[in-house]
């Protein structure tokens, strides 16, 4: 058999097989007898499986494609169902986030009252603050030495 043959036999042309050889760096020669140009049993079985892989590919029947088609829609759906749930927690989340970011915001801005509150209260608010040095801060002593 010849590669014409065998092409023919495989349903492709020629020039496919010989791409294919390319493509996998085999050389013709390697695959034929010299002189007739005739595939070598070897020959015969390294085409076979060049070509074995295209040719399990079964080539699905329009019902078959529809089915395909519609599996892919349900999951599809599924999925987009499953994102807007996901989506709806979170928007949730957001709002509970803002909530707290507003109450810890009016916690913080009464905190700081407090505090210019009882800062006020302590001796020398009134400007006349010094810094006290280690032993007075030590003993607890806050008056002048």
């Amino acid at each position: 058999m010849t590669i014409k043959q065998y092409a023919d036999q495989q349903g492709v042309s020629p020039q496919a097989v010989y791409q294919r050889l390319k493509k996998n760096k085999i050389k013709v020669e390697s695959l034929t007898e010299k002189g007739t140009g005739e595939l070598t049993g070897e020959g015969t079985v390294i085409l076979d499986k060049l070509f074995a892989a295209e040719n399990r590919q079964i080539k699905p029947t329009k019902d078959g494609l529809i089915e395909e088609l519609n599996k892919q829609i349900t999951e599809l759906r599924a999925q987009l169902s499953s994102k807007e749930e996901r989506i709806k927690s979170l928007e949730a989340e957001v709002e509970s986030l803002k909530s707290d970011k507003e109450y810890f915001k009016q916690a913080l801005d009464k905190a700081q009252n407090n505090f210019s509150d009882i800062k006020a209260l302590l001796p020398g608010a009134g400007g006349d603050q010094r810094k006290l040095s280690w032993r007075e801060r030590i003993s607890g002593r806050l008056g002048s030495k």
